[in-house]
C-alpha cells in the first residue's frame, strides 16, 4: 500500500512540475484522503490549488494548516498571498502582520494595501509624451493615437 502512495505522490509531483496544476491537485487530494496528517502533501496541494486559481480550496487547506501549526510562517505567507489574490486585502494584511510578528521581518508589511495606500496620494501623475509617427509614416492601425483606425484610414 505504501508503494502505491509513493507512486501517487511521485505522479502528483511530476504533474506539478509540468505545470498541470489541476491534475496535480486531483491526485494530491486523493492522496490526502488516505493521509490526512501529511503536511507535505497538503502544502503541495495548496500550491497546486493556488496555481490553478482554485483559491477557495487553497484557503480551506491553509486554514486547516494554520489550525495545526499557528506559528508556521510559510503557511501564513501562503494564506496572505491567497487572500490578496482573492482581493481580500484587509484579511491578507492581518496575516501579514502576524507573519511579521512571527519572523521579526517588517518587510512582510510592505505588501499590505494599508501600507501602500499612501503611494497613490503622494505619487505625481506622469505626463505622457504625445505620439509622433516617424517621418514618412501616417497614423493608422496600431498607433497609440488611433487605436480604432483600420487599414487605409487616415487621421
Amino acid at each position: 500500500m505504501e508503494d502505491l502512495r509513493y507512486l501517487q505522490l511521485s505522479m502528483a509531483e511530476h504533474l506539478f512540475e509540468e505545470k498541470k496544476y489541476t491534475s496535480a491537485a486531483h491526485s494530491l487530494s486523493d492522496l490526502l484522503d488516505s493521509e490526512p496528517d501529511n503536511v507535505a502533501v497538503r502544502l503541495l496541494l495548496v500550491r497546486a490549488y493556488y496555481h490553478s486559481a482554485q483559491l477557495g480550496r487553497a484557503e480551506e487547506q491553509l486554514t486547516e494548516l494554520v489550525g495545526r501549526a499557528p506559528t508556521d510562517d510559510y503557511v501564513r505567507l501562503l494564506l496572505a498571498r491567497t487572500l490578496e489574490r482573492q482581493g481580500r486585502g484587509a484579511e491578507a494584511a492581518t496575516q501579514r502582520r502576524i507573519l511579521a510578528a512571527l519572523t521579526g521581518d517588517d518587510s512582510h508589511l510592505a505588501s499590505t494595501p494599508e501600507n501602500n495606500s499612501h503611494l497613490a496620494q503622494t505619487r505625481e501623475p506622469v505626463a505622457e509624451a504625445p505620439y509622433e509617427a516617424p517621418s514618412g509614416h501616417t497614423r493608422g492601425e496600431g498607433s497609440p493615437e488611433a487605436p480604432d483606425a483600420g487599414p487605409g484610414t487616415a487621421s
